[in-house]
């Protein structure tokens, strides 16, 4: 009887130890590959540069919101970095930074424009297209879908 818990418990151990293993490996895939182009070792040293101590609770911060998307996330990792590490900015600046950023990313989610491209209007068609009922009935759109997708 002995030998059976022993048996059972072992290949459970076992299981458990593949499922952990694979949810590893899908998080370093994930997250990694965002750390090495920045000259870090891994994704954990750099959400540590970021002040969280490792990537779990980094992400974790974004899955509190709702956000589960690992591309998303790696991508904010990216930006975050950049912003704080690379360019140096903090305080106001970074928060003005970081307005300016999510505002240009919505335009550029709603209308499909690349921020390159948005950021190459001029002033005058920036605000045109920003008033345009086109814009508006997208944008009107856009924010149905995101609220659909966080329900």
């Amino acid at each position: 009887m002995i030998e059976i818990l022993i048996g059972v418990a072992v290949v459970a151990a076992v299981i458990l130890w593949g499922v952990i293993n694979r949810q590893a490996n899908e998080f370093n895939e994930a997250y990694n590959p965002v750390a090495i182009a920045n000259g870090l070792d891994d994704c954990h040293e750099m959400a540590r540069t970021l002040g969280f101590r490792n990537m779990v609770e980094y992400e974790n911060m974004f899955k509190s919101h709702g956000t589960k998307d690992k591309q998303k996330i790696a991508e904010s990792l990216a930006y975050d970095y950049d912003l704080k590490i690379v360019r140096g900015l903090s305080g106001e600046e970074l928060e003005k930074q970081a307005k300016y950023d999510a505002h240009v990313q919505m335009i550029c989610d709603t209308t499909g424009l690349k921020k390159t491209q948005w950021e190459s209007l001029s002033e005058q068609e920036q605000k045109d297209m920003l008033n345009s009922p086109k814009y508006i009935k997208q944008h009107l759109e856009f924010m149905e879908r995101v609220a659909q997708n966080s329900a």
